[in-house]
């Protein structure tokens, strides 16, 4: 989805946020990617944990795996477009070299789990 407001250097960015108190990683991912897209999904598996850290901040980031199960696409205020990457639409796309290197692996690792 277009649109960071996380990482303003960024042209791009996936639905999620922050978890909130006496929330499980799980619902906040529920909750987040519902109020961003309008859409529910599965969780299948842990895709990437990894800490980022500057000045006066330390964010702990956790990426799962998912699949849609229901819903329309609407976006929330937080981003102005989505585009829908098949696998083979990874390498000629506009992504950042980043998103293509995990969506490459998120794609490998989906079908590995549905053999």
């Amino acid at each position: 989805m277009a649109k960071s407001m996380v990482n303003k250097r960024e042209s791009c960015d996936l639905p999620g946020g922050g978890v909130r108190f006496y929330e499980t990683s799980m619902d906040g991912l529920n909750r987040e990617v519902y109020e961003e897209t309008r859409l529910k999904v599965k969780v299948l598996d842990l895709f990437s944990f990894f800490d980022v850290l500057r000045p006066n901040l330390h964010l702990s980031l956790v990426t799962y795996l998912c699949e849609y199960e229901s819903g329309e696409l609407s976006l929330s205020w937080e981003h102005d477009r989505h585009e829908w990457i098949g696998r083979d639409d990874i390498d000629s796309s506009n992504l950042p070299e980043w998103m293509k290197r995990d969506f490459r692996k998120a794609f490998q690792k989906y079908f590995e789990l549905k053999q």
